[in-house]
């Protein structure tokens, strides 16, 4: 398949096109008015990314009591917290190109010589970083929620 070549030219496409480098300032501001900020889905991204993984919340589920440890861990580290919170004002204010916003496996239909980014609905303005990460980290998640791998390491 050639998805990482796909997956590579879709968000070099996106990110890039829709940017104030590609599109002028002007243009960006007025693709940002036509388009409008999706606020409803913002917050559901800023809830469930930035807010509630770091904290006790009804959303987040974890196999108990073996990973009960790291959960706790994760919850009282200040660091990665502060870390966030940085990473939460970049998302919230930061609008340099048009994001597709929700960029994971489960958004992206291929073949072995065709690839579909689907999903569109989470759509925003915002850091070009996040749906980069977001595909990267679960693609990472995939792979190390499979079992056998500790096996193999």
């Amino acid at each position: 398949p050639r998805l990482d070549e796909h997956v590579g030219e879709y968000l070099a496409t996106t990110l890039f096109g829709s940017s104030a480098i590609a599109v002028g300032c002007e243009g960006l501001r007025k693709a940002r008015q036509a388009f409008g900020q999706n606020e409803a889905m913002c917050a559901l991204t800023e809830q469930v990314i930035f807010t509630e993984p770091y904290a006790v919340a009804s959303n987040n589920h974890w196999t108990s009591p073996q990973l009960d440890a790291e959960a706790a861990a994760l919850r009282s580290d200040a660091e990665l917290k502060s870390a966030i919170c940085a990473l939460k004002a970049k998302f919230t204010n930061d609008s340099a190109a048009l994001l597709h916003g929700d960029l994971h496996t489960g958004s992206i239909m291929c073949t072995e010589s065709t690839t579909y980014v689907i999903d569109h609905e989470f759509a925003f303005y915002g850091p070009m970083g996040f749906d980069v990460g977001a595909f990267l980290a679960n693609l990472l998640l995939a792979y190390f929620s499979q079992d056998g791998f500790e096996a193999c390491e």
